[in-house]
């Protein structure tokens, strides 16, 4: 996916792997152009962890949060 406006968005454009490098390049723009990652936060990722990605046409954001798998299962038993 070319830099720029995300116009049409859909489920296709998890399809192209430019998107995550574009998704990646973005938020690391948004965080002063640089972000660290130690090898103890590589570490600490799970299997059962999951990032959701959901897109409001509101805002024309992409919103992503970080989950998981067992905090989604006790959301589910809450609703």
């Amino acid at each position: 996916m070319p830099a720029g406006r995300l116009t049409n968005p859909s489920m296709s454009f998890l399809d192209d792997p430019k998107y995550l490098t574009t998704l990646v390049t973005a938020l690391v723009k948004k965080f002063d152009g640089e972000i660290r990652i130690s090898q103890a936060e590589m570490e600490s990722v799970k299997l059962s962890d999951l990032v959701s990605m959901y897109y409001d046409i509101t805002t024309n954001e992409i919103i992503l949060t970080a989950l998981a798998t067992d905090e989604l299962i006790d959301q589910e038993l809450e609703n």
